[in-house]
Parts: C-alpha cells; sequence; structure tokens
C-alpha cells in the first residue's frame, strides 16, 4: 500500500510541532502539526492493519491536551497567587499550583508513554526502528522534564521522530 502521503505529512507534521515556541503563531503551527500527524498515522496504521497505532496515539493527544489544560490552570492559580500573596492573603494558592502542575507533569508522562507505544507499534510495522527511538527518547524526557535536560532529551526524540517519518518506504 502506498504511504508517500504519510511520510510527507508525518514528516511536515513532526516538524511544525516543535514550532510552538514561534511568536503568534506558533501556537497554530503546532496544532497544523498535530493534525498532519494524526493524519499520518492513521494512513500508517490502516496501511499495516494495525488500529492499536491509532488507538494509542488518540489516546497520547487527549491526555496531552488535558495536561495542557490543567498545567494552564496552575499557571493561572501561580498567577493569582503572587497578586493575592502581594495583596496580604491566600498564600494556598502556590499550594494548588504546585499540586496541578504536578498533576499535569503526571498526565504527560502518561501521554508519552501512549505515544511511545504507537511510534513503536509504528517502527515494528514498518521496518523504521528511528520511530522506537524517538519514542523512548520523549517518554524518557517526559520524565526529566522537571528538570531541564528532559527537554534537551524531548527534542532529541523529535528530531529521530522527523527522520523516521522521512525514512519510511513509499510503500508498504
Amino acid at each position: 500500500m502506498d504511504i508517500k502521503e504519510a511520510k510527507t505529512m508525518g514528516g511536515v507534521g513532526a516538524i511544525l510541532t516543535l514550532l510552538g515556541f514561534v511568536p503568534k503563531v506558533g501556537w497554530i503551527l503546532s496544532i497544523v502539526g498535530f493534525v498532519l500527524l494524526y493524519l499520518a498515522i492513521k494512513k500508517i496504521s490502516e496501511a499495516v492493519n494495525k488500529s492499536e497505532i491509532l488507538s494509542d496515539f488518540i489516546k497520547a493527544i487527549v491526555l496531552s491536551i488535558v495536561s495542557v489544560i490543567v498545567l494552564f490552570l496552575g499557571g493561572g492559580a501561580t498567577f493569582m497567587g503572587i497578586f493575592t500573596y502581594i495583596g496580604g492573603g491566600r498564600p494556598h494558592l502556590f499550594g494548588l499550583a504546585f499540586i496541578l502542575f504536578l498533576i499535569g507533569w503526571i498526565i504527560a508522562i502518561i501521554a508519552s508513554y501512549f505515544y511511545y507505544q504507537a511510534l513503536t507499534k509504528t517502527g515494528e510495522a514498518t521496518g523504521v526502528n528511528n520511530f522506537k527511538t524517538a519514542g523512548l527518547l520523549m517518554f524518557i524526557g517526559y520524565i526529566l522534564l522537571i528538570i531541564v535536560v528532559g527537554s534537551i532529551v524531548v527534542l532529541i526524540g523529535k528530531i529521530f521522530e522527523i527522520i523516521a517519518f522521512f525514512s519510511l518506504p513509499d510503500t508498504i
């Protein structure tokens, strides 16, 4: 089955997800990247007749969205805590912020585990081992995200993901 389109969509999607830091349009580029990754994974999943690849990917995306929402709430609690603390009250908001950040981080780790599973199964089905390496690096990176080195490991994992998509054969 032809997966040349999935190869291009996945590679471009993986690149776009890295551009979230670009001012004003970064979040749009990231969303477009995730949509392209979804379409690529869907095509590959259908081509190799393994629905669990897409299922794991969807779980990863949903949990990632939940994680971002929880982290956003943690940021809001921190922001409110700063202003209410300056005003003379409510230091408990810092505790709430810490708990929300911790919960968001744990959800992000679970999401990255499902992403690791999706990429590992994609690598096994396509014979491109860089998928498994990418997934493993991103999973380890999210665990280490609490310290700065985690973001570097995630970045290296994303680079392996880009390489993996562009290394796909045109047909399976």
